[in-house]
């Protein structure tokens, strides 16, 4: 059970990652992962982008010093796992998350005026995808990397999953 101070401590760090993790989650929304299978969405013309943000956050969870594993279930659709494994006695904990998007709709609908802008305006991250869900996948590595920075190890493994198929349940 951590102690107080030990709370403080991450919770601080994560304060002062504010800007690193802003950037992060624009840079994730740039990476168009629309589901090619959800209804109206040309499949030839999205599939291999779920691929892609999965490949930035595979070298995210290598920094992180994370055992990772990527692979497909469907032809150019990757998962990604990351491990960071605990020092034993612990129970494990997994974060699950998704890394596809639905079609973004008109860009003259969006604010930003395109939907996978990742633009900061106000505080707010614009993009398809910036809370469902790579905001998200992104504070869930976060909070790993908060926690490895107060110097902390947890006795448990802490698992983060970022899926493909969410979207229209394939």
């Amino acid at each position: 059970m951590a102690s107080v101070e030990q709370k403080q401590k991450v919770a601080g760090i994560i304060d002062g990652m504010q800007d690193e993790i802003v950037q992060t989650v624009s840079e994730l929304v740039q990476i168009r992962s629309v589901n090619p299978g959800y209804p109206g969405a040309d499949y030839e013309a999205e599939l291999g982008g779920e691929t892609e943000a999965n490949s930035y956050l595979l070298e995210k969870y290598k920094g992180l010093g994370l055992k990772e594993d990527m692979w497909e279930e469907a032809e150019g659709r990757a998962n990604l796992v990351g491990v960071w494994k605990g020092e034993g006695g612990g129970k494990s904990l997994i974060h699950n998350g998704h890394i596809d998007t639905v079609p973004p709709g008109l860009s003259e609908n969006w604010k930003s005026g395109e939907p996978f802008s990742g633009n900061v305006q106000d505080g707010r991250i614009y993009g398809r995808g910036s809370c469902d869900m790579k905001g998200p996948v992104v504070s869930q590595m976060m909070a790993i990397a908060a926690i490895q920075r107060a110097g902390l190890r947890l006795q448990g493994d802490v698992i983060l999953e970022s899926t493909v198929g969410e979207e229209n349940m394939d």
